[in-house]
């Protein structure tokens, strides 16, 4: 299905071709909503060519172009843009043709890949944190849209049931655990010992070396440390199973770090061997001395107490993902913080010959109010099981919630969809945590994190999406909720055509608000039907 900009374009080069112009230039949405929705610079770029008045060539071009179909008048502005403006016939046309195809207008991939993407990957010991939700979220929804364009997606779970912090944990164990606790809630009694076991640690040397002890034992594979240690994971994978299933996430693989242990020493021994590693100080270390970016930055493979790190892991892992699963692209979605981790890795393996598509897909923290990482009372960090909790537990519409508010903030890096549409399908979905739940604070929050997000790209959703917030809030304290500003900011955006955008946006906004504004004023009566599921379809319910 060709979409406006498509047709647009070709409609562009159909009048160049009548002036006896070549094609130039390109036909992008407008970077100002008020002088149109699309525009072309071709005009400034054939003006530079030739040494003519780009306004007098845009003047020739307008005139032969024939978008009466699409377009209000096309528009000169400036020093010789032309701007489209499309008619309202138009887009609730192809907001119909699009609504009839099965893939919504959406066409498969040209070529198909087999796509490893990285997502979640918790450390095993501890619950998961609110941090965790980002990757999650994000993740799948990455998985579900290269899906949905053809591609193989194998969805990998890159736990992190290995590392030093096994050496207390098993200390704490064998010394400090409490069996009744640990039957009621295994990871709460798991991360006490761990915690207490560290705390020791610290001031007693003999404690020190005795948790550095079990952790030698763990690596050298002995019988009872290595039964601990599965019991360990066996507690947090079933953990995480139960959030994971409530969220309707799925994962392919989960090949925690220990899976890619027998491999480490060869990848150091084959870097080594190949140059692209060198011994440095008794540590081998990759140099990146020709490349600016990372020149001052090396990599440790292997410390000097022959030990391996994070890295080496990684590059054990993109060597099974490539030569193993086959995957012609790898995506990573992890947090921002691991920028630097990843330049290093994507540079090490491309050194190394692998040409497949790396993806370092970054987010950031979550905040709390006071804008500082969000933590509990007692300084920890949020649960994300308690988070959950918070909002009605793990359920589909929490599922539902979260796919459509997300999607929002990363709709345009990765589906080539307007943040607008994003906010739409979040305020759509927002209204499932009060049907649910009651979770009135927690659905005004989001909907006043979609408005951020959607600053500077569209006034109008912002203060609808405020609106909304506010309606919340005071419904939450008791004071009532003045609905009728959501409904008034919707019927003025039906009147003015304000946020009129392509393949029908606008009409996302204002149906959304108006659903949202009918079961909010439902909840409010008590009478919330919680009948209704997310705009899109989200596969699993």
């Amino acid at each position: 299905m060709q979409t406006f900009q498509t047709l647009l374009a070709k409609k562009l080069s159909d009048a160049l071709a009548k002036v006896g112009l070549p094609d130039a230039g390109e036909v992008t949405p407008a970077t100002d909503r008020r002088f149109g929705d699309y525009q072309t610079n071709a005009a400034l770029v054939l003006g530079k060519q030739r040494g003519e008045n780009p306004r007098a060539l845009a003047e020739k071009i307008v005139a032969r172009l024939d978008v009466a179909d699409l377009c209000e008048p096309p528009a000169v502005a400036g020093a010789g843009f032309i701007n489209f403006t499309l008619r309202p016939d138009a887009i609730a046309k192809k907001t119909s043709e699009i609504l009839r195809d099965k893939r919504l207008g959406v066409a498969e991939a040209e070529l198909n890949q087999r796509i490893v993407v990285d997502f979640g990957s918790p450390n095993v010991a501890k619950p998961m944190h609110v941090g965790h939700i980002r990757s999650i979220v994000l993740g799948d929804a990455l998985a579900r849209i290269a899906q949905f364009l053809g591609h193989e997606v194998i969805r990998d779970n890159h736990i992190g049931d290995w590392g030093t912090q096994f050496g207390m944990v098993i200390y704490g164990w064998k010394n400090l655990l409490d069996r009744q606790s640990l039957r009621c809630d295994p990871l709460a009694e798991i991360v006490r010992i761990y915690k207490e076991t560290n705390d020791r640690a610290t001031r007693d040397p003999q404690v020190r070396e005795a948790c550095r002890q079990e952790l030698v034992k763990l690596q050298a594979g002995d019988k009872e440390n290595i039964d601990i240690w599965n019991e360990c994971v066996a507690f947090s994978m079933q953990d995480f199973e139960q959030i994971y299933e409530g969220l309707g996430v799925r994962y392919d693989l989960q090949c925690g770090e220990s899976f890619y242990n027998d491999r480490l020493a060869g990848v150091v021994e084959r870097l080594l061997k190949s140059g692209v590693a060198e011994v440095s100080e008794d540590a081998v270390v990759v140099f990146f001395r020709d490349n600016p970016e990372l020149a001052d930055k090396p990599c440790i493979i292997r410390k000097r107490d022959g030990g391996f790190n994070y890295a080496t892991t990684d590059l054990a892992t993109v060597d099974y993902r490539i030569n193993d699963l086959k995957a012609d692209a790898i995506w990573y979605v992890v947090g921002a913080p691991q920028t630097l981790h990843f330049k290093q890795i994507f540079e090490i393996a491309r050194r190394e010959g692998y040409r497949s598509d790396f993806r370092h897909i970054t987010f950031g923290s979550i905040l709390g109010e006071d804008r500082k990482l969000m933590k509990t009372r007692s300084g920890e960090n949020v649960p994300l099981r308690d988070l959950l909790a918070s909002a009605g537990g793990p359920t589909k519409p929490l599922s539902a919630f979260m796919l459509g508010g997300y999607f929002g903030v990363w709709a345009d890096a990765t589906a080539g969809l307007d943040l607008r549409i994003g906010a739409a399908l979040g305020a759509r979905a927002i209204y499932a945590l009060p049907a649910r739940a009651c979770g009135l604070l927690e659905s005004a929050r989001v909907a006043r994190y979609l408005a951020d997000e959607s600053a500077g790209q569209c006034g109008p959703c912002v203060h609808g999406l405020d609106a909304i917030a506010t309606a919340l809030e005071r419904l939450a304290a008791g004071t009532g909720g003045d609905l009728r500003r959501i409904e008034r900011w919707t019927r003025a955006v039906d009147g003015r055509g304000a946020c009129r955008h392509p393949d029908g946006a606008a009409r996302f906004v204002e149906s959304a608000l108006a659903v949202f504004a009918d079961e909010t004023e439902r909840h409010a009566r008590g009478r919330c039907t919680g009948a209704h599921g997310p705009l899109l379809p989200m596969g699993r319910r």
